[in-house]
């Protein structure tokens, strides 16, 4: 029978490998997990119930309880998703999600600005598709389908988001909360020197399932749209719509940071993506791996 759900009572990092040299996530204080086997001394494989993502702790740093309220199912031992699971996210959790990215920008942040981390999830200190998990999971807001208040919960990385989201064909029709994904173009399953949710390199053979899994993807990017799309006013263009979006990038290729850019993409993919004009050479790298626009609709 699987371990039994614990509850954090305290922010934990999770790791990679069973070495804890390389952060795979963070886990607020409230999430529950559980064992999935035993490492070296003093390392844990586990489990988060929240979004199912696995990685290594280190005991000495874990703070944690018996969860009262566990969730397994006493026929089968399982717990296959949280109790909040196929909840709808609503224009309310969107605009919640939005409000929190605008705040994490360097204008709303001139003193104390939030910076790349790979595995960051809990501020200051983001990678790309942590800041957005984060930003959803700040969206406390009572849903039509039931009146408590849980926040909505998506998948941890870039990947996992775009197969967890409806695809918005129309880039037009997009709405600000919406995630737009960037990756290579499908020739070359691994681009290490082009990945911004990546770190480079394959993973070693002790790397849990979800970093793994992840390596993999050819999505290795993720923004959130903050503004509604803007048609061309010029009438040049009529077919353009520029998305104005806020990500969380690396040093490397991007902004070691929270800030905001926009890409020109054009409806029915007449022409290639492409930056504004004047954009600088971040902006342009970031508009040539455009892959497409997604809406959460649902938690997990």
């Amino acid at each position: 029978m699987p371990a039994r759900w614990k509850r954090l009572l305290a922010p934990a990092s999770l790791y990679e490998t069973p070495l804890c040299d390389s952060l795979a996530t963070e886990a607020a204080a409230g999430r529950r997990f559980r064992a999935r086997r035993d490492g070296s001394a003093g390392i844990l494989e586990v489990e988060l119930l929240e979004d199912r993502y696995a990685g290594y702790v280190k005991l000495d740093e874990l703070e944690f309880a018996d969860d009262d309220d566990d969730p397994r199912d006493p026929a089968t031992g399982t717990a296959d998703s949280p109790p909040s699971s196929a909840l709808p996210i609503t224009p309310a959790h969107r605009a919640y999600a939005v409000a929190f990215v605008l705040r994490a920008l360097p204008a709303a942040r001139p003193r104390d600005r939030y910076e790349y981390l790979w595995g960051g999830c809990l501020g200051p200190r983001f990678d790309c598709s942590g800041l957005v998990q984060t930003a959803y999971a700040s969206a406390i807001a009572p849903t039509a389908a039931s009146s408590t208040s849980a926040p909505p919960r998506i998948p941890r990385d870039a990947h996992q988001q775009r197969e967890h989201c409806v695809d918005v064909p129309d880039p037009a029709d997009a709405l600000p909360g919406d995630l737009l994904f960037f990756g290579d173009d499908g020739s070359d399953a691994s681009s290490p020197e082009d990945d911004d949710d990546e770190p480079g390199g394959p993973p070693s053979s002790s790397a849990s399932a979800s970093v793994i899994s992840r390596r993999r993807a050819r999505c290795d990017h993720v923004a959130m749209l903050i503004a509604p799309p803007e048609r061309s006013s010029s009438g040049e263009d009529p077919a353009a719509v520029t998305l104005t979006y806020a990500h969380c990038s690396c040093r490397a290729t991007g902004r070691d940071g929270v800030a905001a850019d926009a890409v020109v993409v054009h409806r029915g993919g007449a022409a290639k993506p492409r930056p504004l004009e004047g954009a600088d050479a971040v902006a342009a790298r970031y508009a040539t791996r455009f892959r497409g626009v997604g809406r959460p609709t649902r938690t997990l």
